[in-house]
């Protein structure tokens, strides 16, 4: 069980608890056809600065591609130019990727990952 995020606040998370906060907010933005911006989802975890918010989506990029699902982390944009990271750029089509995750019925899987399939993730693909 996730602990409510308005405690989560108050003091640093571990990056697999961030990436199960973010999953049903990525989720949420596919359905309605949205993005958020990196300084978005670091005021949404209590963190200040949007630059660490990777760490946190790599446990999901990796969820994602291991299970051979839409890259859900193409929804984090940058607040200039509404762009995902510049890695995400040189790997893939963003907009085909992008209009993927929009189509792709998210709340479908179940169960949904959970802290353990977001560490496992991290931990077979190490930074």
């Amino acid at each position: 069980m996730l602990a409510p995020l308005r405690l989560l606040k108050l003091e640093r998370m571990k990056r697999e608890e961030a990436s199960a906060h973010l999953w049903p907010m990525l989720v949420d933005a596919a359905k309605h056809r949205k993005t958020y911006t990196y300084t978005k989802i670091a005021e949404k975890l209590g963190y200040r600065n949007p630059r660490i918010m990777g760490i946190f989506l790599d446990g999901i990029y990796w969820y994602c591609k291991d299970k051979r699902l839409p890259t859900l982390t193409v929804l984090v944009v940058r607040k200039g130019d509404a762009r995902p990271s510049g890695g995400l750029e040189n790997e893939m089509d963003v907009q085909e990727e992008t209009e993927k995750v929009y189509r792709f019925d998210w709340r479908s899987l179940k169960p949904w990952p959970a802290i353990k399939d977001f560490k496992d993730a991290n931990d077979r693909h190490p930074r």
